[in-house]
């Protein structure tokens, strides 16, 4: 008997309907019901147009339980920024449905499938030695925010954004421009969620990270990230 609960529940946990049905118990029903109404409202705003080129570009990393707040963050970014910065939207374990819907929302923004992510960047990776960021890159799917996004890109800047960033007002901060441009900018941690000590990293890599960065919300410089670099 034993056996076969175990063999069902294996069973179970690769059937998508059963998996989602478990994060909604997790997530609470009440809860559930609460966030499908706000969605709806999402999916009833209008398409954004976007730019097919610029010197600074949009990239999101997002998944199949993220898809929907995604698109509420770029909408509320472009509806505020009132700017149509390029959009890119990488694939981080997305349905097939779901590319059809953010195709419909963001007619205009180039959509990354995983496969194509990992053809070019570790492609690439491969071809400037980069082994231990690539190794880096194989254990943990938010990385590809960090690798794939500068990587793939060819803009002066990248505004990253995170599919739970809302914005109420207009992100001037975010907005570059190459005569003002001093430094790049990243979102600031409510708190110490780094997983060593500054000391620790300090004393591993030689580098002292500035502290409470947040990879949710950014404006970088994509020549500033040098990945040869000791």
């Amino acid at each position: 008997m034993d056996n076969m609960l175990k063999q069902l529940k294996q069973v179970l946990r690769q059937q998508q309907v059963w998996i989602e049905f478990q994060e909604i118990n997790h997530e609470g029903w009440s809860n559930a019901w609460s966030r499908w109404q706000t969605q709806k409202m999402i999916l009833a705003t209008p398409p954004i147009r976007t730019a097919k080129s610029g010197s600074t570009e949009v990239r999101i990393l997002t998944w199949r339980r993220d898809c929907l707040n995604s698109i509420w963050a770029l909408k509320s970014f472009y509806h505020f920024s009132q700017v149509d910065y390029p959009l890119f939207i990488h694939d981080g374990g997305l349905k097939k449905s779901q590319f059809h819907q953010l195709q419909y929302h963001f007619p205009d923004a180039v959509l990354i499938p995983l496969d194509r992510g990992d053809n070019y960047t570790i492609k690439e990776m491969e071809k400037r030695q980069l082994n231990r960021c690539l190794l880096y890159r194989q254990k943990n799917i938010s990385t590809r925010k960090l690798f794939d996004f500068y990587i793939m890109s060819q803009a002066d800047f990248l505004v990253s954004i995170d599919s739970d960033i809302v914005f109420f007002q207009k992100p001037a901060e975010l907005l570059a421009s190459p005569i003002n441009f001093t430094k790049n900018k990243y979102n600031k941690d409510i708190k110490y969620f780094y997983s060593m000590e500054l000391d620790e990293m300090e004393a591993a890599f030689g580098i002292r990270p500035i502290p409470l960065i947040n990879s949710g919300l950014s404006l970088v410089k994509r020549d500033s990230i040098n990945f040869s670099k000791n």
